[in-house]
């Protein structure tokens, strides 16, 4: 079965049949977790660095925020499925630099770089498999394999006027 996210969203799987797939990644992060061990693969699409921003959204949408997404989406790896941090593949895609002359914000940078560090705090390796630049991705990863399928486009800044 094909899972499709959007942002904000995440899902956790141990059917080898199913794929989870997140499009339009531009400042946006996809996080994988994968044990190759118990075939249970986790992703969320992450849309900000910190839930500081809107604390009652966090609670309602976790996986919006790099803080509130990783903690949760280990313990479900961890409390339901029993994976280990030893056993777990990480892989994060997207953190595109926004094209825009007046983007002060640098919201794809300061994702990557909150996501890095909560990672390193938490003790879980990683692999920055495709981040940065200036372009959309689109990913999906199945449960069989977890190995991560990446496309680039380029970013239509038309369609954010």
């Amino acid at each position: 079965m094909e899972i499709v996210l959007g942002i904000g969203d995440y899902a956790v799987s141990n059917q080898e049949a199913d794929v989870i797939k997140t499009y339009a990644l531009g400042s946006c992060v996809a996080i994988t977790l994968y044990s190759p061990l118990r075939k249970v693969l986790a992703m969320a699409h992450i849309a900000l660095p910190t839930s500081t921003v809107d604390p009652h959204k966090s609670k309602a949408s976790p996986a919006h925020f790099a803080d509130t997404a990783i903690p949760m989406l280990f313990d479900k790896m961890y409390f339901e499925y029993g994976c280990l941090k030893e056993e777990l593949v990480i892989h994060l895609i997207g953190g595109s630099k926004s094209t825009w002359e007046t983007d002060i914000f640098n919201v794809g940078e300061r994702n990557i770089l909150a996501i890095k560090k909560i990672l390193t705090e938490m003790g879980l390796n990683w692999t920055a498999k495709e981040t940065g630049g200036s372009f959309g991705r689109t990913v999906e990863i199945d449960v069989a394999t977890g190995t991560p399928k990446v496309n680039r486009y380029p970013i239509d800044l038309a369609a954010k006027s």
